[in-house]
């Protein structure tokens, strides 16, 4: 309802101080002139209760004279709306344009996405060669599963462990706002070590552990190992 939407423009005085912004540079540029009646326009029909005209009328201002406090406007909308993935972009791109003089709506632009995040996971489908490999993320101590493996994440960077010991890998991946990303890795194949030793009573112990006789056969990971043999007594 209207009630709502004139609520959101209180909330973000930045919808009002914007375009008084405007108003002094319009009449040099004829785009910029545009670019004002479409804020202006958009405006008003934030003021009646109408964010879907308001949306339609503030991307024309931008597409006319880019300016990062349009965009802001434009990402306000669109959380209104309900278009919380477009708004969480829509506030990365503000500031990421942001000029010196929007500090108060840099702050307001990062609460927003503070608040958004939670609820715009997306999700991260694992892979691995050979499957059933464990999964850790961004240095956890215990594994979220094994793979093949979907997880939800909150959007940005995050540092994914498959595997385990010297097999595991690491890959950097960057979480979308409501959208999907696929990892697929190709893990170390264990090795295979082989040793039979005469006279058949003779001990094998590979890498400390437990001691056995005549043959070993082991699959190892990749690296260096330790084989010591021995008589018993």
């Amino acid at each position: 309802g209207s009630g709502r939407v004139v609520r959101l423009a209180a909330r973000w005085p930045a919808l009002v101080v914007a375009l008084a912004l405007l108003a002094g540079v319009a009449r040099a540029q004829p785009a910029v002139a545009e670019a004002e009646r479409e804020f202006r326009r958009g405006y008003q029909a934030l003021q009646a209760g109408d964010c879907v005209e308001a949306l339609v009328h503030y991307r024309r201002s931008l597409a006319l004279a880019p300016r990062p406090r349009t965009q802001f406007n434009i990402a306000a909308c669109q959380e209104e709306l309900g278009q919380l993935a477009e708004a969480v972009d829509g506030y990365r791109a503000f500031l990421a344009q942001a000029e010196a003089r929007d500090a108060a709506i840099v702050a307001k632009a990062r609460a927003r996405l503070d608040a958004l995040r939670p609820r715009l996971r997306g999700r991260v489908t694992l892979e691995s060669d050979p499957p059933g490999a464990a999964v850790q993320v961004d240095g956890e101590r215990g594994p979220r599963g094994v793979t093949p493996l979907t997880l939800a994440l909150e959007p940005g960077g995050h540092v994914v462990r498959i595997g385990a010991g010297d097999a595991a890998v690491e890959r950097a991946v960057e979480v979308i706002a409501d959208g999907v990303t696929a990892l697929r890795v190709e893990l170390p194949r264990p090795a295979v070590i082989a040793v039979a030793v005469e006279p058949g009573d003779a001990q094998i112990v590979l890498d400390g552990g437990a001691p056995v006789r005549g043959r070993l056969e082991a699959a190892v990971a990749p690296g260096r190992h330790l084989i010591t043999l021995g008589r018993p007594g």
